[in-house]
């Protein structure tokens, strides 16, 4: 009997033993689901909750979020493109209202539309400058306008007040150059009125503003010179700054210019120009100028390819019409690479760059002038376009603090 109940206690106490450890291992995994579907539910109440707010209520995007939301218009460097505003003829009805509109908001000494622009200011590199000071052709009465601050962090500044129709800024910051822009909300045919204010409303105006690098004495000249020759090449030396002999005082042919012209009847005419660079891997490429401030051309030349040896430009028409007119125009740029020598393997090993800023012209008057400006690097293998603006190697005396540069 006494056996009995020693091995019905082992029995009891074994499975006590048994459902305690089945307890203690089920437990905490039901714990561990009741935390996760927690987390999801909070994350869940708090999506709808946003979900659910009224559509003014909802958390509006601040910031670079908001300066280029959808919707948003960006007018990049003073350009706006993919222009979404109406558009209708001058001679229409709709167009004479809003004209009448427009007169009406433009009366008295402030007067004007309602505008309000937002600025991003970026460096070449597209990152945003922040402490760049903004100022803005916006007025009102007892100067309460908004027209001049400093970006933030984000490279932001919004602006408000009045304004006629063109809006005139400038962007500066110590250590880079000064952008000065203008845009003009009007344009043929655009409505750019709504409700006495300006649009775009509040555009996204996206301003590059360049650093000031390493800039350094260059030749600089504004070349007006009569073509000595006709139907044939003719030398240009970058550092005399002159046609070469026998027609002037240079003495390396960097840049070879030919000209020629032909009439007919009906006071046809026609106009050749031929830019090349005749030495062996000597050459040029295009660029487009950065307008928006002093030193409108990049840093640096390329290094090795994309150089042409030709450009080639024509003027024809007649008594009244124009046929072709294919010049180096006000806004372009040629980079250009002479006296380049090259070792065995052709690689480059020595070399002197510059550039061209248009327009480049010819056939001016009776004396058939040529007329461009150039900027030459002293320094052989320094690709740097950077003019100092002060230290002219062509003329000493020269100052030109608001020339290009």
């Amino acid at each position: 009997m006494r056996r009995r109940v020693v091995c019905a206690s082992v029995a009891i106490a074994v499975f006590a033993v048994f459902f305690l450890l089945t307890q203690h291992r089920t437990r905490p995994a039901v714990l561990a689901d009741d935390t996760k579907a927690s987390a999801v539910s909070v994350v869940q109440s708090a999506r709808n909750a946003v979900v659910g707010m009224p559509k003014g209520h909802r958390p509006a995007p601040a910031g670079l979020a908001a300066a280029y939301a959808p919707g948003i218009v960006v007018i990049t460097n003073a350009v706006l493109k993919n222009d979404t505003r109406n558009k209708v003829s001058r001679s229409s009805e709709e167009f004479a209202r809003y004209k009448r509109e427009r007169n009406s908001v433009n009366r008295g000494g402030y007067g004007g539309a309602e505008t309000k622009v937002t600025f991003h200011v970026v460096d070449t590199d597209g990152v945003s400058v922040p402490g760049a000071l903004v100022l803005v052709s916006l007025n009102r009465p007892l100067g309460t306008a908004k027209n001049k601050g400093l970006t933030d962090d984000d490279g932001l500044f919004t602006a408000d007040g009045l304004l006629l129709s063109e809006l005139i800024y400038t962007v500066e910051k110590e250590g880079h150059y000064q952008t000065r822009q203008k845009f003009s909300f009007e344009g043929p045919g655009i409505i750019s009125l709504e409700n006495g204010r300006n649009i775009p409303w509040n555009p996204t105006l996206r301003v590059t503003l360049k650093a000031i690098r390493k800039p350094i004495p260059m030749y600089m000249k504004r070349v007006s010179l009569p073509m000595p020759v006709r139907d044939q090449p003719v030398g240009f030396d970058f550092e005399a700054g002159e046609w070469v002999a026998p027609y002037g005082r240079g003495s390396s042919p960097d840049m070879q210019l030919t000209y020629t012209w032909t009439t007919g009847e009906d006071s046809w005419r026609r106009h050749d120009f031929t830019v090349e660079f005749t030495n062996s891997q000597d050459g040029a490429y295009m660029a487009q100028k950065d307008e928006y401030c002093p030193f409108m051309s990049e840093y640096e030349a390329w290094q090795d390819t994309g150089y042409a040896k030709r450009f080639q430009y024509a003027y024809e028409r007649t008594s009244d019409r124009i046929i072709q007119d294919s010049k180096l125009g006000e806004h372009d740029i040629i980079v250009f690479r002479v006296r380049t020598e090259a070792d065995p393997q052709g690689k480059i090993v020595n070399a002197r760059y510059g550039k061209i800023y248009g327009p480049f012209e010819f056939a001016q008057g009776r004396e058939k002038l040529v007329r461009f400006t150039y900027y030459f690097n002293p320094t052989p293998n320094d690709r740097n376009l950077e003019f100092d603006g002060e230290h002219n190697l062509s003329d000493p005396k020269w100052r030109g603090p608001d020339e290009p540069r």
